[in-house]
């Protein structure tokens, strides 16, 4: 039946974005570059809407 196999295929997908996630998350190169990429647009935000921050 194609509806276990359909089940199977989408916990192997999970499982696999689950564990791209681990490494992204466990990386010091990519915590940096996410951190400053954060920090600009939180200073492009306080730039248009200093009241709302």
């Amino acid at each position: 039946m194609i509806v276990p196999a359909l089940r199977v295929l989408i916990s192997i997908a999970i499982i696999h974005e689950w564990h791209e996630s681990a490494v992204a998350i466990a990386s010091s190169e990519l915590t940096a570059a996410f951190s400053a990429e954060t920090n600009r647009h939180l200073q492009k935000l306080n730039m248009r809407y200093p009241e709302s921050l």
